[in-house]
């Protein structure tokens, strides 16, 4: 008796380990072919066009929000520079592959294809990590609310924006 559950136990272990080699084997073949997804489940171009809507859009916030964002700052509006340099629209882009990618990944590897799930995962992501992020520099160093509430605003929008994009071009490849 001992050896039947014995040779069930190594059975079902060895079938996992066949499983699992298959699906790194799997994995490995999509990985090395030469689609735009590579059957990773994430579309690069998904990611490149995310993270381009989303610089557009929170250059779209700081217009609406920028008089508020320089006078919370202590910085007079009527006398400041607002042109960005261009090393920090070329960082902040590399920064918004790098989230809308992290997304991308997240919504593949959950198998998310609906709107709908591609939106309550940004929301998740937006609450769980980008929020609370910045709430630490509130609670550690004085921040001002209005600061808080201007950029976690910018973080929502961006976030979801990208989900919505990725959400939707998952959608569409299905």
């Amino acid at each position: 008796m001992s050896e039947k559950v014995a040779s069930g136990r190594v059975a079902s272990e060895s079938g996992r380990e066949v499983a699992t080699t298959a699906r790194r084997a799997d994995d490995d073949a999509a990985v090395s072919s030469a689609e735009t997804t590579l059957r990773t489940g994430i579309n690069y171009w998904a990611v490149v066009v995310a993270a381009a809507a989303t610089l557009v859009a929170s250059f779209v916030w700081y217009v609406v929000f920028g008089n508020a964002w320089l006078t919370l700052r202590g910085i007079d509006p009527s006398t400041a520079d607002t042109t960005p340099e261009v090393w920090v629209m070329v960082a902040q882009f590399v920064r918004n592959l790098v989230v809308a990618f992290a997304l991308a990944f997240l919504l593949s590897r959950l198998r998310t294809t609906t709107v709908g799930g591609a939106l309550r995962l940004g929301l998740l992501v937006w609450v769980g990590f980008e929020a609370m992020a910045i709430a630490g520099s509130v609670l550690h160093e004085q921040y001002p609310l209005g600061l808080y509430a201007i950029h976690v605003g910018d973080a929502l929008m961006a976030t979801l924006v990208m989900t919505l994009i990725l959400g939707l071009w998952r959608r569409a490849t299905k």
